[in-house]
């Protein structure tokens, strides 16, 4: 039972990560192309509140949550074997993500140190990597993982259909 908060507060803690990046990248973009300081510092003070309230706050809570989900689950059994392969694909993808989350904080900083009208490019080009990210997540996740258990129904199947009956002894 506490398998399954574990997971529902990492999903939500994926959530709110990933949905605060978007924002924020979105907010960045805007931010980059406006001339005016007042709705420049506008949208400075947005982007701090999504960055720092919702994204780097759901990056905490999925990642414990995920640490603590493998801590129950045991780190010897991380091996391709037991876990299946898509639990690596995930990580590494998550792992790309976590990179693309500081180079954001770095360009809302840069961001918010100049006065000039920036490319926005730059933003829309994270927002774009973060949402492919996430879907290739999702789709190491979902489908492979859900292959990767037919297999292994199928394997003992087969295992169970070729092993020889075990007979009881019989009384002379």
């Amino acid at each position: 039972m506490a398998d399954l908060w574990l997971k529902a507060f990492h999903l939500v803690g994926l959530i709110f990560w990933v949905g605060g990046l978007l924002v924020t990248t979105r907010i960045c973009a805007m931010h980059a192309v406006e001339a005016e300081v007042i709705v420049r510092n506008r949208y400075a003070a947005l982007e701090k509140r999504f960055f720092w309230g919702m994204g780097t706050a759901g990056l905490l809570v999925a990642l414990l949550t995920g640490v603590w989900l493998l801590v129950n689950q045991g780190f010897g059994q991380l091996d391709a074997a037991t876990v299946g392969a898509g639990f690596h694909i995930k990580l590494t993808f998550v792992v790309l993500l976590i990179i693309v989350h500081f180079l954001v904080a770095k360009g809302i900083t840069k961001l918010g140190e100049t006065t000039d009208v920036a490319p926005a490019g730059k933003f829309k080009a994270y927002h774009v990597i973060i949402s492919v990210l996430m879907l290739a997540t999702l789709i190491a996740v979902l489908p492979i993982r859900q292959m990767m258990y037919d297999k292994k129904v199928q394997e003992n199947a087969e295992k169970a259909t070729t092993e020889a009956p075990v007979t009881a002894p019989t009384n002379p």
